[in-house]
């Protein structure tokens, strides 16, 4: 806020008559108290006295004084168009901030998105690969039992066959006769022979 010229001057001038009554209000009262005609001469002379300084000061120091006035406002005007200019970029790079910080909320929503989706379908190949793994295992196991209980049938019709011929062995030598003896030697005789 700039004030004017005209301004100034009053203030100025308001100032320097506060300034004179507060000085010359003792003398006054001093004045009034002594009686005769000197006290009434000197402030008479006082008061033309001080009339002739503020006369001087005002001459010789209102070009100055007013110079130096406008200089300190306009360095602080140039002050304050300097602070409102940084405050100006402050502000602009609280909005550049801003915005990126909600770009890149934005990017993290959509990136952890993007990690949830692949871990859904990485989720789904896990569970799938454990359900091939699973078949292989149980195929693989049913070929073992399968190839277990083969063995065991085979294992069991072989000590069956071994039971069974040595329980004949014990039996036959009592039941066959030496004829059923040359009988059945002549059929081996005929079979091994018609090969």
């Amino acid at each position: 806020m700039t004030e004017s010229p005209t301004r100034t001057r009053l203030v100025l001038t308001r100032t320097l008559w506060m300034v004179c009554w507060l000085l010359l209000m003792p003398a006054i009262s001093f004045a009034a108290d002594t009686g005769g005609w000197r006290p009434v001469y000197d402030l008479v002379m006082r008061w033309l006295n001080f009339l002739i300084l503020v006369f001087v000061i005002v001459k010789f120091s209102r070009r100055p004084l007013s110079s130096f006035l406008k200089g300190k406002q306009k360095e602080i005007g140039a002050e304050i168009s300097r602070i409102e200019q940084k405050q100006e970029k402050i502000s602009q790079a609280t909005t550049a901030a801003r915005q990126k910080l909600a770009k890149n909320a934005d990017r993290l929503e959509q990136l952890k998105q993007r990690i949830i989706s692949q871990g859904q379908k990485r989720k789904i190949e896990i569970i799938e690969e454990a359900r091939q793994e699973g078949r292989h295992i149980l195929e693989s196991a049913k070929r073992k039992v399968a190839g277990s209980i083969l063995q065991a049938k085979n294992k069991i019709r072989g000590e069956m066959i071994d039971t069974a011929a040595a329980i004949a062995l014990e039996k036959l030598p009592g039941e066959i006769t030496a004829r059923d003896n040359e009988k059945l030697f002549d059929q081996f005789l005929t079979s091994a022979g018609g090969e």
